[in-house]
This record gives C-alpha cells, structure tokens and sequence, in this order.
C-alpha cells in the first residue's frame, strides 16, 4: 500500500487542475488507504520520511530549464537554470536557490517541518512571500504538493504570487518542480526540470 498523506485544500484548488503531477487517484488504492488528518501520528511518520528523502537526495546543484504550461506542455521555449539545496537549521530546514543562466539568483523555497506538517515558504522574484503547507504525499512516487495558505509582501490582490507547488522526485539524479500562480485574477502555471549535477573526482 502506498504511503499517502491527503490535507483539504486551505483555499481553492486554483490552478492545480492543469499540474501534470497532482495524483489524487493512486492506482489500486481505495481512500480508506489515504492517511487522513484524524490520524496525526500517522502524517507525522510519513511527514518524516518525505523530509528525509528530501533532505538525502536534494542536496547538491541542480542543471536544468524553466518553461510556463507543463512538462509535458510546455507553452513556451525553455529558458537554462540552476537549483542547488543545502540543509541547515540542524537538519530542520531545506533552501533551495534559483539562478539563472548567468549565475545570478532569483529565487528561493525554504522546506521545513512544522510538528505533524510539512511547510515550505517561497521568496519569488516578484518580491513577495506565499507560505504553503504541504497537502499531499505520496512516499512511493516521492511527490509533495504544497497548497497556499497566504502571503506576505504582496502590493495588490492582482500581483503575481505563487498559490501552490508541486515537488516530484523523479529519480535520485532527476527533479521536477511546477508552480501554480495568479496575476489579475489569471491562473498559469511554470514548470522546472532539472538533472543532479555529477561531482568530478
């Protein structure tokens, strides 16, 4: 059975709807094998073990490109850039910084367990701040979508600001990360893909 761990979205589903990575339906398994929030110390084993993965695989620079739409739908030509990760905090946390194809950053996530949750704040570009809360897992697929719950700095309603992200761990060399966003009551969506960079002996 796969381990699952499913949270009601704070707000609306906005924009998920188009992510090519949101797996609500797991094949073969019934929703009586979803861990539900009843069940705390359940989330919290399974909140525990997506970090670790998170934090065993992730560490390290990244290669890759950003396109708006999908992975597989892209909307637009895909632009070169980097992610590196770096644990700190003691292990509690997990930065991960953008830069671009001239090496300058512009953008940050940082992930962070919170008890029985799993969060994750994001600096955009934009200058503004969403926070997010981590509504669904999936350990098998190493998969982690994060929902919004609000967000700080924001000039206007109609700014661009992300609403939600998706985090999928295709392979231990592999990441695929897509952001949900609203800009004048418009959702869109800008997907990452991205190789580990080998270390040279």
């Amino acid at each position: 059975m796969n381990d699952v761990i499913d949270r009601k979205p704070v707000l609306s589903r906005l924009a998920w709807v188009s992510l090519s990575l949101c797996l609500f339906a797991v094949p073969g398994q019934s929703s009586e094998g979803a861990v539900e929030a009843e069940r705390p110390n359940a989330r919290v084993a399974i909140v525990e073990s997506v970090f670790d993965v998170m934090t065993g695989i992730l560490p390290g620079k990244w290669r890759g490109a950003w396109a708006d739409g999908t992975a597989e739908n892209p909307t637009s030509d895909w632009t070169e850039t980097t992610v590196e990760y770096e644990v700190t905090a003691g292990g509690s946390a997990l930065i991960e910084n953008f830069t671009d194809e001239q090496g300058r950053p512009y953008m940050t996530t940082v992930y962070h367990k919170d008890n029985n949750d799993l969060r994750a704040t994001h600096f955009c570009g934009a200058r503004n701040h969403p926070r997010m809360i981590a509504r669904h897992v999936d350990l098998d697929r190493r998969v982690v979508e994060f929902d919004f719950v609000d967000v700080a700095n924001l000039k206007s309603a109609d700014s661009y600001h992300s609403r939600g992200l998706s985090l999928e761990i295709e392979s231990d060399n592999e990441v695929v990360i897509t952001f949900a966003g609203l800009q004048d009551g418009q959702g869109n969506t800008r997907v990452f893909k991205f190789r580990k960079e080998t270390v040279q002996d």
